[in-house]
């Protein structure tokens, strides 16, 4: 059985694509593990491939770990210096919005699937003080 996350990506893209199914065996996304990074270039490379649909889609993957927001979509070999300032703010109509996350364009679901595995697997996963209560 595949996950909500797996599910409601293959649901988004048979309603983008007007297929009747695509089928995923056993996707679903990984656990978090910061040692292990998919290629983000490899998924760049492909979203060139796909310029014939009538949509465009863009993933952002944020973690909000001690009270910062954090990008998971950037290289953790990325120098803090060189990174944007990521911020959770509130437009003048009431709507919150973060700022200053990686876009990342994406054409399948084999694609969003490995953008979010990527950033699941550097996630923080070390316990904080309010967890130790």
């Amino acid at each position: 059985m595949k996950g909500v996350i797996p599910r409601a990506a293959q649901h988004l893209f048979e309603s983008l694509d007007g297929a009747t199914s695509h089928s995923r065996q056993n996707s679903g996304l990984k656990s978090p593990n910061k040692y292990s990074v998919t290629s983000m270039n490899q998924i760049l490379q492909n979203s060139k491939l796909y310029s014939s649909k009538s949509w465009q889609m863009t993933v952002t993957y944020v973690e909000i770990y001690n009270e910062q927001p954090r990008d998971l979509l950037l290289d953790e070999a990325t120098p803090h210096f060189e990174r944007a300032n990521v911020q959770i703010r509130e437009d003048p109509r009431g709507r919150i919005f973060v700022e200053g996350l990686r876009s990342v364009p994406v054409n399948t679901i084999d694609e969003l699937l490995s953008i979010l595995n990527h950033g699941s697997t550097i996630r923080q996963t070390e316990g904080t003080a309010i967890n130790a209560r």
